[in-house]
């Protein structure tokens, strides 16, 4: 039997580890993974990942010279990521149920392509990725790129849907909607 004093420091331990969020948003699992790969979640180890891993939101992805990656995410959409690249999954939420979704993605190195899932039908104004100084707003499309020393080049691959990217960077907005368009967004430009 619990003593009142143990009792109550249980339950205020007890509420601390819930409000803290303790457990991260589950986004989607690795699906391709070779050569020098490492994830990096927050508060833990580095470790090198294995095909059908999940990740979760908050975690980094870095690959090495020859190492490549890629993550399904649970909405189906669909990140790779190339050599020497880094993602960082900034937010994700997917609820089919309630027809709600987030995706925020970071490309802070390397070569990309993302393929858009069910967030950018549900809620295509929440669907962000932000590679270099560039960030870029997705309609039920693909697209690709890279960043290198921070600036991003960034090529519109299309859809058999139509669909577009919209690209910002300094308060300039560019909308691609032609495969093969592309824009090269430097830092500060």
């Amino acid at each position: 039997m619990f003593s009142q004093p143990s009792f109550l420091a249980f339950f205020a331990l007890l509420l601390a580890f819930v409000a803290s969020g303790a457990a991260p948003q589950r986004a989607g699992l690795i699906t391709a993974v070779r050569g020098d790969v490492t994830i990096i979640r927050p508060g833990k180890e580095p470790t090198k990942p294995k095909i059908k891993e999940d990740v979760f939101e908050g975690d980094t992805l870095k690959t090495g010279a020859r190492g490549r990656l890629q993550v399904c995410f649970e909405d189906d959409s669909i990140v790779s990521i190339g050599r020497r690249a880094e993602l960082v999954i900034t937010k994700y939420l997917y609820d089919p149920s309630a027809k709600k979704g987030a995706m925020k993605i970071q490309i802070k190195e390397g070569f990309f392509r993302v393929l858009g899932g069910a967030v950018t039908r549900i809620a295509p104004e929440n669907f962000e990725t932000v590679a270099g100084t560039a960030s870029i707003g997705i309609r039920g499309c693909s697209f690709g790129g890279e960043v290198a020393d921070g600036t991003a080049m960034i090529v519109f691959f299309g859809s058999n849907i139509g669909g577009a990217i919209d690209v910002t960077a300094n308060g300039v907005r560019r909308l691609l909607s032609t495969p093969g368009d592309g824009l090269r967004v430097p830092p500060g430009g």
